[in-house]
């Protein structure tokens, strides 16, 4: 087997995760060990994490605070999601208690995931990225991916990420803390009792939609009255991985154009709005007096979701799965114009 090539001077001391016969995997937790060492100029390390646990910050938290304290004016800001609930109090906490500037992802829309770290210098940056989390498993146990990039200049696309990112982020509090701590608590409790996935999504987060904007951009097309459904998809449904959904025999009436007689049924043109996907679909009646239809998008892991169908033709029409971890705004906004209260499907036409 050949020879590995030699790293560069800056990963001459990490240790790969893996060697093939031509290159090496970076191993994320030496090389930011490494360069927390060995880094001279910059004054402003960040640290941007998916998620972040209280023994990942312990493998991590001695190289950063050397590196903080090796020269004067030095700081330390944390950029921590709470997506999924993977994040510990403890963490959070430790780090705060370290004089790390900790702030908590809040006002986006979709998933925070990146694995970064940023070391700004005006002379140039360096960062390290990868497919790690501030996790123990995700420095030590995992099979990841790393790399390390020098630059001269920040590129204007590279700043503008970071700025969106703190302008989604607020500085942690105690009552910040204290809210997310509740609800993952009661998230883990649900999980244990029911069996069932879903997303968790903090309620102090938002995705920036507001009543207003939701109802503008389902009108925006001037559809008339009845032209759109809004439905509720619910945390158990039919089917392996429940991507069949029922549909309230009213709304399979007025809105789809279902007949009365069991049996009756009609094939469904359904267009996926995000993705353009269409396909044909056999609506049915069916002789225990309920109607489904079979959505490939909707798993488990979807859950809570909302669908809306919208008019677009004779049995045509498009369909839109907004879900509360995506777009926390959105949901809450659409479940709010619905007259239902749970247990009850919520819908309305």
């Amino acid at each position: 087997m050949s020879q590995v090539p030699k790293t560069s001077a800056a990963l001459s001391r990490t240790a790969p995760t893996m060697r093939a016969a031509a290159w090496a995997v970076t191993d994320f937790l030496a090389a930011a060990e490494h360069m927390c060492e060995t880094d001279k100029q910059a004054l402003q390390l960040r640290l941007y994490f998916y998620a972040a646990t209280e023994s990942g910050w312990k493998r991590i938290r001695k190289s950063i605070l050397n590196w903080r304290k090796s020269r004067d004016g030095r700081a330390v800001t944390a950029y921590i999601g709470t997506d999924h609930a993977l994040t510990d109090v403890a963490a959070l906490e430790a780090m705060q208690d370290e004089g790390i500037e900790v702030r908590l992802m809040r006002h986006y829309k979709g998933i925070f995931h990146p694995k970064v770290i940023w070391f700004v210098g005006k002379a140039g940056s360096t960062i390290l990225a990868g497919s790690n989390n501030l996790t123990e498993d995700g420095l030590r146990n995992n099979i990841e991916f790393a790399t390390v990039t020098t630059l001269a200049h920040v590129d204007a696309h590279l700043q503008t990420w970071h700025d969106e990112i703190h302008k989604a982020s607020d500085p942690v509090t105690a009552a910040l803390i204290k809210s997310y701590a509740k609800e993952k608590e009661k998230y883990g409790q649900r999980r244990a009792t029911s069996g069932l996935g879903g997303d968790f999504t903090w309620s102090k987060r938002t995705s920036g939609a507001s009543a207003k904007r939701s109802n503008a951009k389902a009108n925006a097309a001037g559809e008339p009255r009845g032209s759109r459904l809004i439905l509720e998809v619910m945390p158990r449904e039919t089917s392996e991985e429940g991507r069949q959904v029922q549909i309230p025999l009213d709304a399979a009436r007025r809105f789809f154009g279902l007949g009365n007689p069991v049996g009756s049924s009609i094939n469904l043109d359904l267009n996926n709005v995000d993705t353009q996907e269409s396909r044909t679909l056999v609506f049915t009646l069916n002789g225990n007096a309920t109607a489904r239809l079979s959505i490939r998008e909707l798993e488990y892991g979807s859950r809570p979701c909302v669908l809306i169908f919208t008019k677009r033709g004779r049995r045509k029409f498009d369909f839109e799965l907004v879900r509360r971890a995506i777009d926390p705004s959105r949901y809450d906004v659409l479940i709010a114009e619905c007259k239902q209260v749970p247990p009850a499907r919520r819908w309305k036409l």
